[in-house]
């Protein structure tokens, strides 16, 4: 049993492989190798391997651009298996996913904060993950992402004659995210609004 389990393991694995997305496969492919991995998954519910076999699961997800149900089951993974390995891909999966529904400025940043808040999340459980440098780098990039969206908010209040408001949104620019290339001008343009108020 335990042989023929492994086998249908290497045949999924071999239809989705786990360092790279295979490019030339349908996407029924994806559909069909986590058919194999639900079917596995049913026959190990406990152990390093059914971590595993949850994992790919999720990944299969990802890979078929179904990143809600791959959020799902990363989150599987790290609830149900905690001390395995693949909790760290899983965490790392998680944000993953979150970035992949993130949408750009001027449109709703939701996703791109749940994606900064699992990065970060990764960053502080698992330090010495060679994960690290990536999710570093896709932090810099929701941050400029997250503090462009707190600018064009506050320009748009500014633009309205509402001060008060433009003025939270370039402070929260300055708070939240003073490292990014928003910080500069959102300083400049809080100036701006605290000249305007000693004028008056």
């Amino acid at each position: 049993m335990a042989l023929a389990l492994d086998g249908l393991y290497r045949v999924a694995t071999g239809i989705l492989k786990d360092e790279d997305r295979p490019r030339l496969f349908a996407e029924s492919n994806y559909s069909r190798a986590r058919k194999l991995f639900q079917f596995l998954s049913e026959r190990l519910p406990f152990g390093e391997k059914a971590a595993r076999v949850q994992y790919k699961i999720g990944l299969s997800y990802f890979y078929d651009d179904d990143f809600s149900e791959a959020a799902l089951h990363y989150k599987g993974v790290i609830e149900n298996y905690p001390q395995s390995p693949y909790a760290e891909k899983a965490l790392f999966g998680i944000a993953m996913a979150y970035l992949n529904q993130s949408t750009a400025p001027p449109r709703d940043q939701t996703m791109t904060g749940r994606a900064r808040e699992e990065f970060k999340n990764f960053q502080q459980l698992f330090p010495d993950s060679p994960l690290q440098k990536d999710a570093e780098e896709k932090l810099f990039s929701l941050n400029e992402q997250l503090a462009e969206h707190l600018y064009r908010i506050g320009t748009f209040y500014k633009k309205q004659g509402e001060l008060a408001a433009a003025k939270i949104y370039y402070e929260s620019i300055l708070n939240d995210y003073p490292e990014t290339s928003w910080a500069a001008p959102g300083r400049d343009r809080l100036n701006e609004l605290t000249t305007k108020a000693a004028v008056r």
